[in-house]
């Protein structure tokens, strides 16, 4: 097993591997039932990312890697069916990403991450729209290239975007209402280079922005977190996050991604490598204020277990071998084993997966 996923109110899981092979369960993980996503796709090299929405609906993403294509599959009785439909553009990407605002609505855009100087410009002007399932699919394009997308509401949609692949380059977030077909503004920028945006809830929202300005930042590379609370209308830089440089600043790439978002907590991850570094550096942040202080957690170079964290305070989390019970400050080993992933439907109960095992925890 590679992943392990609950719809919110923890009824309706599924643990499976990434050919397809696993297990669901519709009682909370008191009983599992055999899953083999194949038997419904036997075109797929392998399947990826799960979205539980509810006790009955489930979204999986499939490829065919060697025939380059792109499936979406749907169920909508709890895992017992599935239909798969395949999306017709996926040519037009490197790396696809899709955000789903609602059951009916998918888009896809192109995912590959921010680069500069040497590194290739692999962004789009354009992404692709279904408002019925899979059935038919939209072009919208946009005059500036698209850095990310974020699902505000089932109706709304936002975009960082950037004019060119320079450091001079001016940055903006823009909003739409109508899937993507018209956009207005929130925010424009020529300091900060937008490249993730991340809703919680339909007024709760984060951007992330680099700052790449040699004249500015000869020695230091700058993260900064933008907030908003009325549904993207309005943003405000709550805080700069810094990373050192071991180099000249065009030799490093860098990302950032939520790794939680439960208001008023939030986790950030800040990816970074830099030429002759050996790999990426994560730096992980956190913020108990809705993001607008961060603390430093740790940097994770050559740690690559994700965590789950328990509802509703967070303070308590499993990754690996390891448990923190103060929100990620501190870690230490607990298990003689490892898990690949890690799941809590609630805060006194955690599912897990290693290998070929499905494993329950419950609070003392």
């Amino acid at each position: 097993f590679q992943t392990i996923h609950f719809d919110p109110s923890g009824s309706f899981g599924m643990a499976y591997s990434w050919d397809g092979r696993g297990d669901y369960t519709h009682d909370g993980g008191k009983t599992w039932q055999p899953l083999n996503l194949a038997q419904w796709l036997v075109q797929s090299g392998g399947f990826s990312y799960t979205t539980i929405v509810d006790t009955k609906t489930a979204w999986v993403d499939a490829y065919d890697i060697q025939g380059g294509r792109m499936f979406f599959g749907l169920t909508e009785d709890a895992g017992n069916t599935w239909t798969f439909k395949e999306f017709p553009y996926n040519m037009m990407f490197q790396v696809a990403a899709t955000i789903r605002p609602s059951n009916r609505a998918t888009y896809v855009f192109e995912s590959a991450e921010l680069p500069f100087e040497s590194w290739p410009w692999y962004k789009k002007k354009a992404f692709y729209v279904s408002l019925d399932g899979g059935a038919s699919w939209s072009q919208r394009s946009l005059s500036d290239y698209i850095l990310a997308l974020a699902a505000v509401s089932p109706g709304t949609i936002m975009a960082a975007v950037a004019s060119d692949s320079t450091r001079y380059g001016v940055s903006s977030l823009l909003i739409s209402s109508d899937a993507g077909a018209s956009w207005r503004a929130s925010l424009t920028d020529t300091l900060w280079y937008f490249h993730d945006i991340h809703f919680a809830t339909p007024t709760e929202g984060i951007a992330i922005g680099a700052r790449y300005r040699s004249d500015m930042d000869s020695a230091r590379l700058r993260q900064a977190v933008f907030r908003t609370s009325d549904g993207g209308n309005s943003w405000n830089k709550t805080y700069e996050l810094s990373i050192p440089w071991r180099g000249k600043y065009y030799s490093s790439r860098t990302s950032a991604g939520i790794l939680l978002a439960a208001p008023p907590v939030w986790i950030l991850d800040v990816s970074y490598s830099f030429t002759g570094s050996g790999g990426f550096n994560i730096d992980r942040y956190r913020s108990d204020n809705n993001g607008h202080t961060w603390t430093y957690l740790e940097n994770l170079r050559g740690y690559y277990y994700a965590p789950a964290f328990a509802p509703p305070h967070w303070k308590v989390g499993i990754r690996g071998n390891q448990m923190t019970q103060d929100g990620g400050k501190t870690w230490s080993v607990k298990f003689p084993w490892a898990v690949t992933r890690a799941f809590f439907p609630n805060s006194y109960e955690v599912f897990a997966v290693m290998d070929s095992l499905i494993l329950r925890g419950t609070a003392p």
